[in-house]
């Protein structure tokens, strides 16, 4: 795409934000139900608080009442049914029912995403109930006020139990749990103790409990979810209990309108923090903030529970649990968006680190090193390790995240490196030609036949050469003095190319990419490592090859959502504005975007493949990898006016950026100094001011003595370069603005 010089392009970039009204923009992404509440999972509305979720139905008992199904990230079954069952599965924890007493005549609901809250209301052959659920974030406690009259006066939500179940039972409805009689935990039981609390405790079958605590304050209902994971399994029960009856008693001492006041000023810094506006494409513009509302649904700041496949909610699955080779790098990718999603999205740095610390990562290698397997609860435990990248591609998310804040341990990151890398020498032998391979492997969920193991497969060598590359950065950068990199970087010249053929990169060594495969573990050099780029000519054609084989083979057969959203970014990173938005729109043809963006794939729920469409809108519109910006690097020519505040870019940088039918306007700010390298959004010119309109002096990305090109917008681009200073504006424009 071409875009043609801008004459005056000098505006701040606070009167850039100033254009959009971030509240309207939100407010336009609502859902709304009119009469139509189902009972599907995946029409409901929803809200969580990084540990609990609630997902609101009509109910599967009453047809009249409202469900509001409850899960929680540690409510687990502790127990795996073998022979059936692929994980040790979460499980449902209760429900919230607000059921009218007359005959239902109407019944809406409302999803305010900007305030963070479900509200509703039934008119009654009796009367009118209105209800509003909003979420103490602080205490994780969520509250559900109601209001009835007439008939309906005195109308109250109540908690009704739910037996903690593997999910697979409501997914394969044929299984009949007396069959399993003996593997399955006892039905939970109701009590109440001595401070009038309600207590619905779900004792587990071999270890552990959670408890639904519930408790009234005039017309509010309080609810929390304990849990306790005890080998002890009466001692659960009690440790779960405290848990939730703490938790509800101090959110009930701050009360409804504190609690309300709190919410929505989490909600509005939120959303504040950075946004986007996409007037020529609405569709993908409510998809990208229903996606922002999900995701801090699902994490917190404070937390050091990893998104899972569920997020916070749980539904009919065969799944129920984490798994690492794809799906918990993909729910995090909207993090990387503005400040506060990666507050938010520190809980993926906070687990990793968590299971570390409790030697998980180690136990799963048998002590060489640390890997993590296919699948796993939130120990960390996950032995199956047979495929090689899930532990380095969940650094690499890591990694992002020390490069766009600056916040987490380096120190720390380079030791999970390290230790990476020690399992994964231990899998790597010597070929004939005396490089190094890897021992048979998986790339993850590719097959031929019946076989899913492969030598040498790029999975694994695209994971260890970015671990590798990375190591030697950093330890140069920051002065590590490890003592390694001459070692490492043998390494890196020993370790086998990537193996390609015609069709592009291959699977493996004597495996080529031959069948459909939703996966893209085999492409991983091209996105998210960048280690192949299309800044180089030879690789601009290989990827183009890959992922266009990629697509055609997978199209036919095989895909899944993510199929679409990995595809958009590749096409993204080759500029491709018009591939990467068609790519992007398979979603809807092949997937059907659920209603409330849920999505369903095979054996149930998964949250990972919406969430990570956040990233394939942002790579239309913004890019920062390799250590350069890139502005509306492939924006679709159908996007005439499309615009972003405050997102976020390698090094520390917050871009905001406006397209208006050809005219650009572009700022950049420091957050914490250093150099910045971009593109020109402006053409072959650029001129860079601060905020007092004085010109910053910028010059040519220079190595080994040569200008380093990029490919941008068709044509090989000037890499500029200039000083900042932390907290300091700097407005981009054209050269030919006079001083």
């Amino acid at each position: 795409m071409k875009i043609p010089l801008l004459a005056c392009c000098i505006l701040m970039s606070s009167l850039v934000c100033g254009a959009y009204n971030t509240q309207k923009i939100v407010n336009g992404c609502d859902l709304r139900w009119q009469d139509d509440i189902t009972d599907s999972f995946y029409e409901g509305a929803f809200l969580g608080d990084g540990l609990q979720g609630v997902m609101v139905l009509a109910d599967t008992v009453d047809t009249t009442a409202i469900r509001m199904q409850l899960g929680h990230y540690r409510a687990i079954a502790h127990h795996v049914i073998g022979g059936w069952e692929f994980c040790d599965s979460r499980v449902l924890a209760g429900n919230i029912i607000l059921r009218p007493r007359g005959s239902l005549i109407h019944r809406t609901m409302h999803m305010d995403i900007w305030n963070g809250e479900v509200s509703g209301e039934m008119i009654t052959s009796l009367g009118r109930i209105s209800w509003q659920l909003i979420s103490d974030r602080q205490n994780k406690v969520f509250l559900v006020q109601v209001r009835g009259t007439g008939g309906e006066k005195g109308a109250q939500a109540e908690v009704r139990e739910e037996w903690g179940i593997t999910p697979r039972f409501y997914l394969e409805p044929q299984k009949r749990t007396q069959d399993y009689a003996d593997e399955l935990p006892p039905r939970p039981t109701t009590v109440s103790d001595a401070n009038g609390h309600r207590l619905v405790q779900n004792p587990m079958h071999d270890r552990g409990a959670h408890v639904v605590a519930s408790a009234r304050k005039g017309n509010t209902l309080f609810v929390s979810i304990g849990t306790s994971d005890s080998t002890d399994i009466p001692q659960a029960v009690r440790a779960a209990s405290a848990d939730a009856v703490q938790r509800l008693d101090q959110s009930m001492r701050l009360g409804l309108k504190t609690v309300r006041n709190a919410s929505r000023t989490f909600w509005h810094d939120y959303y504040t923090s950075c946004t986007l506006s996409l007037p020529s494409s609405p569709r993908w513009e409510h998809f990208w903030w229903l996606q922002m509302y999900k995701f801090a649904c699902c994490t917190d700041a404070q937390s050091d529970n990893i998104i899972d496949t569920q997020g916070p909610w749980v539904t009919a699955s065969a799944w129920a649990a984490i798994w690492y080779n794809l799906n918990v790098q993909l729910s995090y990718m909207p993090m990387y968006t503005s400040l506060a999603t990666l507050r938010e999205g520190h809980s993926l740095v906070a687990g990793i680190d968590r299971y570390y610390r409790s030697g998980a990562l180690r136990r799963n290698t048998g002590g060489h090193g640390i890997g993590v397997g296919r699948a796993g609860t939130y120990t960390g435990d996950a032995p199956y390790i047979s495929e090689f990248g899930n532990m380095p591609w969940l650094l690499q998310c890591c990694y992002k995240y020390w490069q766009y804040t600056g916040q987490c341990d380096p120190r720390q990151l380079f030791r999970l490196m390290r230790e990476s890398l020690e399992y994964l020498e231990t899998q790597m032998t010597t070929g004939q030609n005396g490089r190094l391979e890897f021992v048979s492997s998986i790339s993850p969920e590719y097959f031929e036949g019946n076989n899913d193991r492969f030598v040498n497969v790029n999975y694994a060598l695209m994971s260890t050469q970015w671990l590798l590359k990375t190591l030697i950065r950093m330890d140069r950068e920051l002065n590590m003095n490890s003592g390694e990199v001459a070692r490492w970087t043998a390494l890196q010249q020993r370790l086998t190319p990537f193996h390609t053929d015609g069709n592009g990169l291959r699977i493996g060594r004597d495996q080529p990419f031959s069948t459909g495969h939703r996966h893209y573990s085999h492409l991983l050099a091209v996105y998210p490592y960048h280690l192949i780029s299309p800044d180089r000519e030879d690789e601009r054609r290989l990827i183009q090859t890959s992922v266009d084989h990629w697509q055609k083979l997978t199209r036919a057969s095989g895909h899944a959502g993510y199929t679409f959203t990995g595809g958009a970014a590749m096409y993204a990173t080759l500029g491709q504005g018009d591939k990467a938005l068609e790519t992007l729109d398979q979603l809807d043809v092949h997937h059907n975007i659920t209603r409330n963006t849920m999505y369903r794939e095979g054996g149930g729920q998964v949250v990972e493949t919406p969430l990570s469409g956040v990233e394939s809108i942002n790579y239309m519109l913004l890019q920062s990898w390799g250590g350069v910006i890139r502005i509306f690097p492939a924006l679709p020519s159908s996007w005439q006016e499309a615009g972003f505040t405050d997102m976020l870019a390698e090094g520390g940088f917050q871009v905001t950026a406006h397209y208006d039918h050809g005219r650009i306007t572009a700022s950049v700010r420091s957050l914490r100094g250093g150099e910045c390298r971009l593109l020109s959004p402006f053409g072959q010119s650029l001129t860079v001011r601060d905020k007092k309109g004085r010109v910053v002096e910028t010059t040519p990305l220079i190595e080994n003595g040569h200008a380093v090109k990029a490919y941008y917008h068709g044509r090989d681009a000037e890499i500029y370069c200039f000083p900042t200073v932390a907290g300091m504006e700097y407005r981009l424009g054209d050269s030919d603005l006079s001083d």
